[in-house]
């Protein structure tokens, strides 16, 4: 899930380089919350982006969206880093959302929702 100040996604106007934590079990790679199935080099389509108002205790909050159909990713390596926690199997994807895809940023625009995501490669470090 990923908190935003507007329900209108932005359209990109060129590629967009992002990183996204998967895991690999076998020879298949998958997102670390929800196990969705990823290969390197398909490009993933979500028809519609979920989002809804975002509610605290029962109350709609101003101005704070929840968008939770999409593919989340992190727009730097500080913030995908800081999702790998200490679970070594977790790995740091390099990934392009492609010009002209939907896109939803957090209020840090460290986090970014979209309709359209490719697993590029995985990149050969961690930080343990």
């Amino acid at each position: 899930m990923l908190l935003t100040n507007t329900p209108i996604p932005t359209i990109l106007d060129k590629d967009l380089v992002v990183y996204k934590v998967l895991y690999k079990l076998g020879s298949r790679i998958y997102s670390i919350y929800q196990d969705y199935r990823y290969d390197i080099g398909k490009i993933y389509y979500e028809e519609e982006i979920g989002i809804e108002p975002n509610y605290i205790m029962g109350e709609e909050m101003p101005d704070e969206y929840c968008v939770y159909e999409a593919y989340h990713a992190c727009t730097t390596l500080d913030r995908a880093n800081d999702h790998l926690g200490k679970v070594k199997k977790y790995r740091i994807y390099k990934c392009i959302i492609p010009k002209g895809s939907k896109v939803f940023f957090d209020r840090d625009c460290d986090d970014i929702a979209s309709d359209t995501i490719i697993i590029k490669r995985r990149l050969w470090f961690n930080r343990w």
